[in-house]
């Protein structure tokens, strides 16, 4: 029989969490409970409980246990109304700050060159922002852009906190976007650690390309990562060309 592992008792002790099992503030089984309803090993209970405690649903009170903290609220995100994270952030009332982690020319990579149509020699800039609600990191904003596009980026590309705003100060008032894909994938161990996440965690990632809606320039291919235990996202229609 197949080992229980302690990403199943994770989502097996989140279902109790989010279904009223336990009131907040109420303990939670022992390890060497919650192993025998599961027919799990100790150490797998452990590392769940650690995950658990990490994603501020517990908290453990040493020679007592842990218990529950209460029942967390995700935040709803639309991914399709063209809003900006800050004003979305707003919206909800959210305290966030940005900053910005790195800002630097990359070496070719098919991938990210073909989808940006750019050819080998063509000069492209990886900026990624972090997004901190709440004095917690949520978001990893990833952005590729072409410098035939946004030729100062190489003094203004470290002080980007919108990048709707960034397209604004560049004359772009209309945007679309296309290939849009939204996916939970495992992170590397740099975007863990951005994020303050444990290993082989997951995150909910969302992947599109940001075109200039009067003549379909590529103008960045963008990768929006986000703390899956934070967010809840809202697919809602909207036009197709967004007005900034």
């Amino acid at each position: 029989m197949k080992e229980i592992t302690w990403e199943t008792i994770v989502e097996k002790v989140l279902h109790d969490l989010e279904t009223n099992a336990y009131a907040p503030g109420e303990k939670l089984p022992s390890e060497n409970k919650l192993a025998h309803r599961f027919g799990a090993s100790r150490a797998e209970v452990r590392k769940a409980y650690r995950e658990l405690k990490h994603r501020g649903y517990i908290f453990s009170v040493q020679g007592r246990g842990s218990f529950f903290v209460g029942k967390r609220e995700k935040l709803p995100f639309s991914m399709t109304r063209g809003r900006s994270f800050s004003e979305t952030a707003e919206l909800l009332h959210c305290t966030y700050q940005t900053e910005t982690v790195s800002c630097k020319i990359i070496g070719f990579n098919p991938q990210i060159y073909c989808s940006l149509e750019a050819k080998e020699g063509d000069v492209i800039w990886k900026v990624v922002q972090r997004r901190i609600l709440d004095g917690e990191p949520a978001v990893l904003h990833i952005h590729y852009l072409p410098e035939k596009q946004f030729p100062d980026l190489a003094e203004t590309g470290a002080k980007l906190t919108s990048f709707y705003g960034y397209l604004r100060e560049h004359g772009y008032r209309q945007i679309r976007v296309a290939s849009p894909q939204l996916t939970v994938g495992l992170l590397t161990k740099k975007e863990e650690e951005l994020l303050s996440m444990p290993s082989y965690a997951t995150g909910l990632i969302y992947s599109a390309q940001t075109l200039h809606a009067p003549d379909g320039a590529i103008l960045e291919l963008g990768r929006t990562i986000y703390r899956s235990d934070q967010f809840t996202f809202l697919l809602e229609a909207h036009e197709n060309v967004i007005e900034l």
